[in-house]
């Protein structure tokens, strides 16, 4: 799995695009609060769902796990086993940044291509103009699916646009969808009228003890895809 942030952007031979009273206080609170929702609806549901669920994060209080003793006291192996290699394990992509995830078509094979050449194609194809990008990319070589992660809003909105790929002057079409943020879980509901938009029905579910994020409807389908914050429902 190759891994290559942002900051090696300049190494590659084409260089990247060079961006009171109270009533008065309740006032401005009111309006920063419809324009927060303003932005959230013309949001991309999975960069609504990880500015939710961060902001979520951030009002749980951060708890350090304690360490329990052994109720029994250690006793050496009688005999050493072999000692396993294992290889290298890249370090997590940053909780809290928006991911999208990206399948090439037209024969791409990821794993063939370097990291700072993809790097630049996803720059170009997003129309990002900044020099250093705050842009962490990861391939799963196995499924052959590109990782993009970002903590700017301005680039998650960009990378969502994507349509197409550039690659050694050949372009690829492209499959994207948003990665859910690690504190969140998914369920379906079926049998939803089409006459029924996910904002309708957004505003009616109550799922008791959990909060919901954001509604899709599934394809064309009567589904109805929720995220909720948390790692799992009880069934």
């Amino acid at each position: 799995m190759a891994s290559v942030s942002g900051s090696v952007a300049a190494d590659e031979k084409h260089s990247l695009p060079s961006r009171f009273t109270d009533h008065m206080m309740d006032t401005q609170t009111s309006q920063d609060a419809d324009t927060q929702l303003s932005d959230e609806n013309n949001a991309n549901p999975w960069i609504t769902v990880t500015k939710r669920a961060n902001k979520r994060r951030q009002l749980q209080p951060h708890t350090v796990p304690t360490q329990q003793l052994p109720s029994t006291p250690f006793e050496p192996a009688l005999r050493q086993s072999r000692p396993k290699t294992h290889l290298p394990r890249l370090p997590p992509l940053p909780a809290e940044d928006y991911k999208l995830a990206i399948r090439p078509h037209g024969g791409l094979n990821l794993s063939k291509v370097s990291p700072k050449t993809l790097l630049l194609g996803v720059v170009h194809a997003a129309n990002i103009r900044s020099e250093k990008p705050d842009i962490k990319l990861r391939v799963d070589e196995s499924q052959n699916v590109l990782t993009i992660s970002t903590s700017s809003e301005h680039i998650a909105m960009a990378l969502g646009q994507i349509t197409k790929i550039t690659v050694h002057a050949a372009t690829y079409n492209i499959t994207s969808y948003g990665i859910a943020p690690d504190n969140s879980c998914k369920g379906v509901v079926n049998g939803i009228g089409h006459e029924i938009t996910p904002d309708d029905f957004l505003t009616e579910v109550e799922v008791p003890g959990y909060e919901v994020l954001t509604c899709r409807r599934l394809g064309n389908s009567g589904a109805m895809v929720l995220t909720f914050c948390g790692e799992s429902l009880s069934s």
